[in-house]
């Protein structure tokens, strides 16, 4: 939850040199005392950056965030693995974020997760004016100076390709079919289904991240079934 504060508030330049290493340790405090509390603060934690940029944005983005703080009330603890999104993305490993997720319990919140996930790495990259996921096109949403969450919302959503939205879509059935793959057929028959998936909606991007993602998930679940099979 310090990391995700940390994350949150570091996404654009505005507290004073060292409150946001102070906000990610206050958070992190909070979370060891009360879950619920530290969620709360680093969901919070984007808001007055966000408000520095434009009006319309930090108050859409707190609408979304009470939002996701009452949905994950119960889970606070894994509340925020969607920061994967913009942790993994830069190092063109999204494709992993179905496994990051598995944390969240249920299938609708880990599908929510995940969709999040790449929702946030979106945000991210459109903050930094660096490149969407599955996109080469580089994100420039003009928010500056919005003032109407509603328009934010419009300016977002039409800055953002159609193949992401497709993208998040498959990542989200991924992440709802993982805890599916519980034998060595499951597991490959889940990878191929992931790999071919992500390469068909998204030709235009590079094939090794993406690959690289589905091998590495294949993996990890080949790993623990191996575990499961060993300790029983």
């Amino acid at each position: 939850t310090g990391l995700a504060a940390f994350v949150g508030a570091g996404f654009l330049p505005f507290f004073p040199t060292g409150w946001t290493l102070a906000l990610a340790l206050a958070a992190a405090l909070a979370t060891v005392a009360r879950p619920r509390a530290g969620l709360a603060l680093a969901l919070a934690a984007p808001i007055l950056p966000l408000g520095n940029l434009s009006l319309g944005l930090a108050l859409l983005y707190g609408s979304v965030a009470t939002g996701w703080l009452a949905l994950a009330w119960r889970e606070p603890r894994s509340g925020l693995v969607f920061l994967a999104g913009p942790l993994l993305a830069p190092l063109g490993l999204i494709g992993l974020i179905p496994l990051a997720v598995q944390p969240a319990r249920g299938a609708a919140r880990r599908g929510l997760q995940a969709l999040a996930a790449v929702a946030a790495a979106a945000l991210a990259a459109g903050l930094r004016d660096t490149r969407l996921p599955f996109d080469e096109a580089a994100a420039t949403p003009a928010l500056a100076g919005l003032e109407s969450p509603l328009e934010a919302a419009r300016v977002l959503i039409g800055a953002l390709p159609p193949v992401l939205g497709l993208e998040a879509l498959a990542l989200a059935a991924i992440a709802v079919a993982i805890p599916w793959a519980t034998s060595l057929w499951r597991i490959v028959a889940l990878g191929s289904a992931a790999l071919a998936a992500m390469l068909l909606l998204a030709p235009d991007a590079s094939a090794i991240p993406l690959v690289a993602a589905v091998w590495l998930t294949c993996a990890a679940l080949a790993g623990r079934h191996e575990l499961e099979t060993r300790s029983n």
